[in-house]
C-alpha cells in the first residue's frame, strides 16, 4: 500500500510517460518508485529534496507546487498540442502542415530523448533539480515571445480611419516568387506610436520614439549592404502600422546578401487574407508600399520617399481578388495555379499615388518625426539615373499637396530633409488609345525589328524597351480597351498575346533567328485579338 501521495503518483506519471510527454516526465523523475534510481541513476527529485521525518503529508506550499508542476507537465502540453493541431490543420494547406507536423513530432521525439541527460547535467553543475525547471521556464516563456508586427502592435485606433490613408489592397504581382517571411531585420512603427526594432542574432528591441528617423535606420544595422547600401524597404500595413527593413539581409552570420521584397513585410497565409504573418506562400494584405533612399551627400540628411511597390502598382481589390480565387477553386484549379495566373486574369487597379505620398509624409509627422519637406516630383520610372534611383532632373515638379498643410504640436522640421516622389511606371496613366492607335505602334516596332533582322546597326535593348512598353501598355488593363479585342489578352490560364510579346522580348538578345519566329506568332494573336477572335491551339 501506498504511504504517501508521491508513492502513488510517481509510477502513473512514469507509466504514462512511455506514451506521452516523454521528455517531462522522464527528465524530471528518473525513478519509477521511492528511493528507486532511473535508467539515467537520477534518483527521484522529491526524495533528494524531502527530509524523510516530514512524513506522509505536505508540510509547504513549495512541494503543493512542485506537485502542480509535474501534473502540468502533462497537462497543458497535450492540450496546447492539440490546439496548435487542430489550428494548423485549418491554417496550412496539405502538403505544408504533413511536413511540419512531421517536422515536430521528430524533433519532440529527439527532445524526449536528450532531456534525461540535459537534466542530470544540469543537476549535476548547479546541485539542484531546479536548474532543469528553470531552464525550461525559460525556454517555453520564449515561445510566446512576439514577433509579428500585430503581436506587439495591437489593433488601431479608429481615428486612423478618418486620416485618408489607402485603402487595404491585395497585389497581383508577384503571388508566384514565394514563400516569403519577415526578415531579420526590420522595424515597426506601431499606428500607437510605439517602436520596435529588430535585430539578426540580437533582441527585440522597444523605443519611446524616433524623431530622428531616417538618420536612425544608418545606425541601427550594419551598412554592410554593397551597392543598396542606404536603401530601405518600407509598407504600411492593415493596421496602419509602418514596417521598415534595409533591402539586401543576410540570412545568417557569414552568408550572401538576399534582396528582401514588400511581400517579405507582410507575408499572406492566402493572397486576398488571413494576415499577418510571420512566414506565408503569397505576398499578403497592405496599404502601400515603397522605399526610403538615403540621397545627396549621404551622410543622413536628404532622404528620397517613393512607392515603388507592387502594393501601388498592382493593386486589386480585396474582394475582387477573394472572388477570383473561391471561382477558380470551385472551378478545380490548384492554389499554385490560382495564384499564377491572378496577374493574368485579374485587372489591376489605375491607381495614382500622390496624394497617398502626401498623407505619408504627414504619418511621418504624426508619429514626431523631425523630417522637412523638400521637392515633391513626379518621374517616369524609365528616367531612372544610376543605381535606379528617380532621376529628379528629369522629374516634374508637383504640388506637394496636403503635405504641406501637415502640424503636429510633438514634431518640428528637423536637420533632415525628405524629397517625395511619385514615380510612376508604365501601365499607371489612364488609357488614351484606340485599338487601331495600338495597331500602329505594334507596326512601328516591327519596322525596327525588321531593320534588326536585316542586320542594320541597330540596339537590340532599344528595340527590347519598345516591345516591353506595348506589353505594359495602359490599354493592355483597360477593361473598356480589351472588351473590343474580345481574347485571352494575357494568358489567363492558357497562352494570350503578352505572353507572346515577352516571349520576343526575352529571345532577343539571344537568337535574331528564333525572336524573328515568335514575333510572327505575336502578331497572329494580336490578329486574332483586333478580329474579335480567340487565340487558337495552332498559334501556340
Amino acid at each position: 500500500m501506498p504511504t504517501s501521495p508521491w508513492d502513488s503518483a510517481v509510477p502513473s506519471l512514469a507509466t504514462e510517460s512511455a506514451t506521452g510527454n516523454a521528455a517531462c516526465v522522464r527528465a524530471v523523475l528518473g525513478g519509477t518508485e521511492k528511493g528507486q534510481r532511473g535508467v539515467w541513476g537520477v534518483e527521484t527529485v522529491f526524495q533528494q529534496e524531502r527530509p524523510a521525518e516530514q512524513g506522509d503529508g505536505f508540510s509547504s506550499p513549495r512541494e503543493e507546487f512542485m506537485l502542480a508542476g509535474y501534473y502540468g507537465c502533462k497537462f497543458f502540453p497535450q492540450t496546447g498540442s492539440i490546439a496548435l493541431f487542430v489550428l494548423i490543420a485549418e491554417s496550412f494547406a496539405a502538403p505544408v502542415r504533413a511536413t511540419g507536423t512531421a517536422v515536430v513530432l521528430g524533433v519532440g521525439r529527439l527532445g524526449a530523448s536528450l532531456a534525461p541527460v540535459v537534466y542530470e547535467a544540469l543537476t549535476n553543475s548547479f546541485h539542484t533539480y531546479l536548474a532543469f525547471f528553470y531552464t525550461s521556464a525559460f525556454l517555453m516563456l520564449a515561445c510566446f515571445a512576439p514577433t509579428d508586427v500585430r503581436a506587439v502592435c495591437g489593433m488601431p485606433e479608429e481615428e486612423f480611419h478618418e486620416l485618408g490613408l489607402p485603402e487595404v489592397t491585395a497585389v497581383n504581382w508577384g503571388q508566384w516568387h514565394g514563400p516569403y517571411a519577415l526578415p531579420a531585420e526590420r522595424m515597426a512603427i506601431c499606428a500607437s506610436g510605439k517602436v520596435f526594432v529588430w535585430q539578426r542574432g540580437g533582441p527585440m528591441l522597444q523605443l519611446p520614439s524616433v524623431p530622428d528617423l531616417l538618420p536612425s535606420l544608418l545606425k541601427l544595422w550594419p551598412r554592410d549592404r554593397g551597392s543598396q547600401d542606404g536603401n530601405f524597404l518600407w509598407i504600411l500595413d492593415e493596421d496602419y502600422n509602418l514596417v521598415i527593413a534595409p533591402i539586401m539581409q543576410r540570412r545568417n552570420e557569414g552568408g550572401a546578401l538576399l534582396e528582401v521584397k514588400h511581400g517579405d513585410l507582410a507575408p499572406g497565409q492566402t493572397f486576398f487574407g488571413r494576415g499577418p504573418h510571420l512566414t506565408g506562400p503569397y505576398r499578403g494584405l497592405a496599404r502601400l508600399g515603397g522605399e526610403f533612399n538615403l540621397a545627396g551627400a549621404r551622410d543622413g540628411a536628404e532622404w528620397i520617399m517613393h512607392a515603388k511597390s507592387g502594393y501601388t502598382a498592382y493593386r486589386v481589390p480585396v474582394r475582387e481578388a477573394e472572388d477570383y480565387f473561391h471561382v477558380q477553386h470551385q472551378a478545380g484549379r490548384n492554389e499554385s495555379e490560382i495564384a499564377q495566373n491572378f496577374q493574368r486574369c485579374v485587372y489591376r487597379e489605375i491607381y495614382r499615388v500622390r496624394d497617398a505620398l502626401s498623407r505619408m509624409f504627414c504619418l511621418l509627422r504624426r508619429h514626431g518625426v523631425r523630417v522637412a519637406l523638400g521637392e515633391f516630383r513626379q518621374c517616369d520610372i524609365r528616367s531612372s539615373a544610376a543605381g535606379g534611383f528617380p532621376d529628379l532632373q528629369t522629374c516634374t515638379v508637383k504640388d506637394p499637396g496636403n503635405a504641406t498643410a501637415c502640424s503636429s504640436p510633438s514634431a518640428e522640421d528637423g536637420p533632415t530633409t525628405l524629397h517625395v516622389i511619385d514615380w510612376y511606371a508604365p501601365g499607371q496613366d489612364r488609357c488614351k488609345s484606340t485599338v487601331a492607335d495600338y495597331a500602329s505602334m505594334l507596326k512601328a516596332v516591327e519596322l525596327d525589328l525588321m531593320r534588326l533582322f536585316q542586320g542594320e546597326p541597330l540596339n537590340p535593348a532599344d528595340v527590347q524597351k519598345q516591345i516591353r512598353s506595348l506589353r505594359k501598355h495602359s490599354c493592355l488593363f483597360s477593361r473598356e480597351f480589351t472588351d473590343q479585342l474580345h481574347c485571352n489578352v494575357h494568358g489567363c490560364f492558357g497562352d494570350g498575346f503578352t505572353r507572346k510579346l515577352k516571349a520576343v522580348e526575352l529571345m532577343l538578345p539571344k537568337d535574331l533567328k528564333e525572336a524573328r519566329r515568335l514575333w510572327g506568332l505575336a502578331l497572329a494573336a494580336w490578329s486574332s485579338c483586333a478580329a474579335g477572335q480567340a487565340i487558337s491551339p495552332e498559334q501556340t
